[in-house]
């Protein structure tokens, strides 16, 4: 919620709510997030004057990969690893690509640890666990929203409502490319296939999309 106070300086206010759901009864499971799921939270950040950022505050939803086992595991060790890797974006000052590449930093470290325990437990196939993950970094004055996989993010203001950005599945990925729009490549065999997950291949092998939107409109990010 964006506003001018004394001075002229933009101030920025964020209220970050989070709530658990677990979805139909015949497919309930826990999908961790943080702040950690339980009864509704509404926090409120301070107002932060935008050249002066010095309080980040993010929210992250990892729900384990349908169909592999260990996924609750998986979504775990990505929220613990992803939280203590993201504390020196307390530092103000930092330009968003600089914070960009700390938020993948840390998408990575979170893999590297999914993906060595896989192998220290000899975990093939199906058996090799893995997560999707949608994150939401706020950093005056940008929100950065980080995907991997399918999980999803939307934009919702008072004119649209907008996803962002597209899934990491293959109807997503031949669209990108050109290779078809995207309602015929939903009609495609293997068209939900996710192509990335963290924890099921090596990080040099994983492209999380990072994008940064500048907070000056009252909106609701989802």
């Amino acid at each position: 919620r964006p506003w001018r106070h004394r001075g002229g300086h933009r101030r920025v206010r964020v209220d970050r709510y989070t709530i658990p759901d677990k979805g139909p009864p015949r497919q309930a499971k826990d999908v961790p997030c943080f702040p950690p799921g339980g009864p509704p939270t509404l926090i409120a950040l301070p107002a932060i004057n935008d050249l002066q950022a010095s309080t980040p505050d993010w929210v992250l939803v990892c729900d384990g990969i349908g169909g592999h086992e260990g996924g609750d595991v998986a979504s775990h060790l990505a929220i613990e690893t992803i939280g203590a890797q993201l504390k020196p974006l307390k530092q103000p000052g930092l330009s968003p690509g600089a914070i960009a590449q700390q938020i993948r930093q840390a998408i990575l470290a979170a893999n590297d640890i999914i993906y060595a325990r896989n192998n220290q437990e000899h975990r093939q196939a199906r058996g090799r666990m893995g997560t999707t993950l949608v994150m939401g970094v706020v950093y005056p004055p940008f929100l950065f929203i980080a995907l991997g996989e399918d999980s999803r993010a939307y934009r919702i203001s008072a004119s649209s409502c907008c996803q962002i950005p597209l899934d990491d599945d293959v109807a997503a990925r031949d669209t990108r490319l050109g290779l078809a729009l995207y309602r015929d490549a939903l009609r495609q065999p293997g068209a939900g296939s996710l192509i990335q997950a963290l924890g099921i291949t090596e990080s040099k092998q994983l492209y999380p999309s990072i994008q940064w939107h500048l907070l000056d409109d009252r909106c609701t990010y989802l």
